[in-house]
């Protein structure tokens, strides 16, 4: 588990550090200001940076009081929605739209493709089940909310919009809100599935030493 996770968050921050290059190189002062504005701004980012962050102090520091919050299972199963639907929204509707370049291409795949792909495996295996909570659902959309405001409020002030289905300068704010709330549904139903998938593995944990039990007395 160790090595695993620790792979996987090499390739997160691997692929965090190639797209922040690629978003800030060459740029000094205001520039490179709002390289680093635009940067944070992606929910990829966002993300992943998350992902990276549990994977890595779950390593590193499992017993301090942060590793033991980045290893809960609530912070986990959201950090497992988020990047979900990172990766899906990516593969349907922006891997057309993304800029030719090496490192970019990399970056991308690594964000995209490699880190979901690997941390849905981690929290299928490693991270406990049967501890999740039905209304934990409602609260991971507190994230993405957050996050739909602030892309709002960057866009009316700067007219940068990360991604063109929430560009509400190009689509107007009726598109775009509807828009976000087909996401926020999608986030919704993910999480319903993950907690559905959480509690029913967590039965099975525990119905196997009953069962075990039970024909040890037969």
């Amino acid at each position: 588990m160790r090595f695993y996770r620790s792979l996987t968050a090499l390739l997160g921050w691997t692929g965090l550090v190639l797209f922040f290059y690629e978003t800030t190189a060459h740029k000094t002062g205001p520039a490179l200001v709002h390289g680093i504005i635009i940067y944070f701004s992606y929910f990829t980012i966002l993300s992943n940076i998350l992902v990276a962050v549990c994977l890595t102090f779950s390593c590193s520091e499992p017993r301090t009081p942060m590793g033991k919050l980045v290893n809960g299972p609530g912070l986990r199963t959201s950090a497992a929605v988020y990047i979900i639907v990172t990766g899906t929204v990516y593969v349907v509707f922006l891997r057309a739209l993304s800029p030719p370049g090496l490192v970019l291409f990399i970056a991308n795949v690594l964000l995209h493709y490699v880190v979901p792909a690997l941390y849905v495996v981690d929290w299928l295996i490693f991270v406990p089940k049967g501890m999740l909570r039905w209304n934990q659902v409602l609260y991971r959309l507190a994230f993405p909310l957050l996050y739909a405001a602030y892309t709002f409020i960057h866009g009316a002030l700067t007219g940068f919009y990360p991604y063109y289905f929430i560009n509400a300068a190009k689509l107007g704010y009726p598109a775009v809100l509807l828009n976000c709330l087909y996401l926020m549904v999608t986030f919704v139903a993910l999480g319903s599935v993950l907690t559905a998938t959480d509690r029913w593995m967590g039965r099975r944990k525990i119905d196997r030493p009953l069962q075990s039990s039970t024909k040890k007395l037969r």
